[in-house]
């Protein structure tokens, strides 16, 4: 493909392959990705419960009746251990990329399920709110000013 620095498949966890969707990344590091690869990366970076491990290895994340609580699954995860998160970076580069590229659905499950629950995680801890909302996006920085 051109532009493209490298291409590689999606999370594994406990050695079994996430939903198995594709990712390309390019140069930029802009992504081209879908809903469920959004979904299936940003799950490999967040330390998943087995509970959530389960729920997205079994049901494809675009499927789900209810995306939303998937998000605030992992918006919560991220808030209660953002310090040991390997790839913040990364974490949020998704997150933000879920509020500009995303379809409807998304969008809705990354602003009020994620960004949300990360918001009311640390509702009685304001330092790692500051601490996490230094890492959010313009979007998702504008979603939470609203």
């Amino acid at each position: 493909m051109a532009g493209c620095e490298r291409q590689r498949t999606s999370a594994e966890l406990n050695g079994k392959p996430l939903c198995g969707y594709p990712i390309t990344a390019h140069k930029n590091k802009e992504m081209t990705m879908d809903t469920k690869a959004i979904t299936a990366e940003l799950a490999q970076h967040v330390p998943v419960t087995s509970t959530l491990e389960n729920v997205i290895e079994d049901v494809a994340p675009v499927d789900l009746a209810d995306m939303h609580t998937l998000y605030s699954d992992m918006g919560w995860l991220i808030a209660e251990r953002f310090s040991t998160l390997e790839d913040k970076q990364r974490v949020f580069e998704l997150i933000e990329l879920g509020m500009r590229n995303g379809d409807g659905r998304l969008k809705d499950a990354v602003s009020t399920g994620l960004i949300e629950a990360m918001i009311s995680r640390t509702g009685a801890q304001p330092a790692r709110w500051r601490q996490i909302s230094a890492e959010l996006g313009p979007l998702s920085s504008a979603y939470v000013m609203q």
